[in-house]
């Protein structure tokens, strides 16, 4: 069974979050040149990636909410965005037949950004890039999202390669509470 780690969490208003290596960051202008409303809000659900210069990155998140980020030993990112008091081990161990392969991204430095997609990568209309630190779960009750700093993101460190992503729409668990996932695993060789 593989051992997640807490490394952070994100606030959404429903704006989605690109994951990408951060080479890339420079080339995202979510804001200055209205990229966010011209490539992310007309795809449809099902389109879990848009073109950054010319490499592919994620697109990441479903609701207004907490997505939370967890990182594995194994090289694995999971970002799981929870309603209904879902329970985030349940989540994260939840099979992934029947997830959706997203296609895949590259990171070549060896860090991966999680990015508020509404924002510019860089510059004068971007947001610090919070560093993905180990820790406890926060409890989702006791924080709301005007109690923290807004970052415009994470920033982890990772191995260098290829990762995959497979995305978990809304699941519902046996107690009512439903879940989205998003993981990305390297693919070796």
């Amino acid at each position: 069974m593989t051992e997640w780690v807490h490394v952070g969490r994100l606030w959404t208003n429903g704006e989605p979050y690109l994951a990408m290596d951060s080479v890339l960051l420079p080339r995202w202008r979510g804001w200055s040149d209205d990229s966010y409303n011209k490539m992310i809000v007309p795809l449809p659900q099902e389109v879990n990636a848009v073109v950054v210069g010319d490499r592919a990155v994620a697109v990441v998140g479903v609701d207004e909410g907490w997505i939370e980020v967890f990182c594995a030993e194994d090289d694995r990112v999971a970002l799981v965005q929870g309603s209904g008091g879902s329970k985030l081990h349940e989540a994260l161990a939840h099979p992934e037949d029947g997830d959706l392969d997203g296609g895949t991204i590259e990171v070549t430095k060896g860090y991966l950004a999680l990015l508020n997609a509404a924002i510019d990568g860089t510059g004068q209309y971007s947001g610090e890039l919070v560093e993905a630190q180990p820790g406890r779960v926060p409890d989702a009750r006791a924080l709301s999202p005007s109690d923290e700093p807004d970052p415009g993101g994470l920033l982890l460190q990772v191995r260098p390669g290829v990762y995959r992503l497979r995305v978990r729409w809304m699941t519902q668990l046996a107690d009512g509470s439903s879940f989205a996932r998003w993981s990305l695993t390297i693919e070796d060789g």
